[in-house]
């Protein structure tokens, strides 16, 4: 049998370079798929029946088979748009335009394929009717109607069990600070409502951190009057960012809430919970709390935001066409006094409040 040996005369660091060149290139010729694939950008221009591009038109990639969320540009000044990084597959492109009728393509993105150039797409003014043409879609990702920006929650997919945060996470123009701040558009979101209310109060982490994310149909963003604008219809230039939540049918009434219990040597005890329900007109809660390890009952703050705000807590949650019951039972919480039992403080205190709007009732 004869053996071969073949000696490199080039140097180490020489040798090392041609010998990663070579399964370079080897790599190239066996898995092309794999080096160009995530490299495929999607580019065109968006532009009316004249010719002229449109700036700031929403171009949004789904996936064919559940129209679920890929990736979302828009365009620049002269209409043109790129979507970077596409892997292969079929999707259907979705671009809108305010007063225009929107746009829908298929797309067949392949492993190793150039840059797809759609070209100059014209879109037709929402006033002119199409009759032999019909186009449906199940899960339209994101829209703009007048001053109000909506995306459809049925278009992005979140884990079972996720809460609202979680959704408003994935979606475009939206980011959650780890604090649970939001900021929509690059502004901080200061109200989320829920069908168009208050949802237990002014904070906005309420509903995001409690409400389940199927629950959700769309989340609108838009910018509202300030109190005294809309009280007075003068403009005061306060606009807030807000969020409001709209849910699907059958899902507008439910509980979240939470509890604590624990137990120590010598008796000690401690526990605490909050139930909330909503519905379509209502909202009721009820808090408490029991201890004899000196913890604290709950304190002036507590209330204040258990009552729905400074506001409400001040005018007796009533006007608008709403009504607020509440009452409050307290020993050792606020402002009542302490029970000692060989120098540990024994607490307890409770709450309920109920909320109705009767503004859809009243003649």
């Amino acid at each position: 049998m004869k053996h071969f040996f073949f000696l490199s005369a080039l140097p180490t660091k020489a040798f090392s370079r041609a010998l990663v060149l070579t399964i370079v290139w080897a790599l190239a010729g066996l898995f092309p798929s794999l080096l160009f694939s995530q490299n495929i950008h999607i580019e065109g221009q968006v532009a009316d029946s004249s010719g002229i591009g449109l700036p700031a038109a929403s171009v949004v990639l789904l996936e064919k088979k559940d129209s679920l969320f890929v990736l979302f540009g828009l365009t620049d000044e002269a209409g043109r748009f790129t979507l970077k990084r596409i892997e292969p597959g079929e999707y259907v492109l979705q671009i809108s335009y305010l007063g225009y009728k929107n746009h829908w393509q298929a797309l067949e993105i392949k492993a190793g394929q150039g840059n797809a150039n759609l070209g100059k797409i014209v879109l037709e003014p929402s006033s002119m009717l199409l009759n032999d043409v019909e186009i449906t879609a199940d899960r339209v990702p994101l829209s703009m109607r007048k001053d109000t920006l909506e995306y459809n929650a049925l278009a992005f997919k979140t884990q079972p069990g996720a809460v609202v945060e979680d959704l408003l996470k994935k979606l475009p123009g939206i980011q959650v600070q780890p604090d649970g701040t939001i900021k929509a558009q690059g502004k901080t979101v200061q109200n989320v409502l829920v069908e168009g209310k208050e949802f237990f109060g002014n904070d906005p982490k309420i509903a995001t951190k409690n409400l389940p994310a199927d629950a959700v149909n769309k989340v609108q963003v838009f910018d509202k009057k300030s109190e005294s604008a809309e009280f007075t219809g003068i403009e005061d230039g306060r606009d807030e960012r807000t969020i409001n939540l709209k849910l699907k049918d059958g899902k507008k009434q439910g509980y979240f809430g939470k509890a604590n219990i624990g137990a120590g040597t010598e008796g000690r005890y401690e526990g605490n919970f909050n139930l909330n329900r909503f519905g379509r007109r209502t909202q009721m809660s009820a808090i408490g709390m029991a201890n004899n390890n000196n913890q604290q009952g709950f304190s002036f703050q507590d209330y204040i935001n258990f009552m729905g705000g400074l506001g409400n807590f001040m005018s007796g949650g009533s006007g608008g066409g709403s009504m607020r019951l509440s009452f409050n039972i307290e020993d050792g919480g606020v402002p009542m006094g302490p029970m000692l039992d060989r120098g540990f403080t024994e607490s307890w205190a409770g709450g309920a409040n109920f909320n109705t709007d009767f503004s859809s009732v009243l003649p």
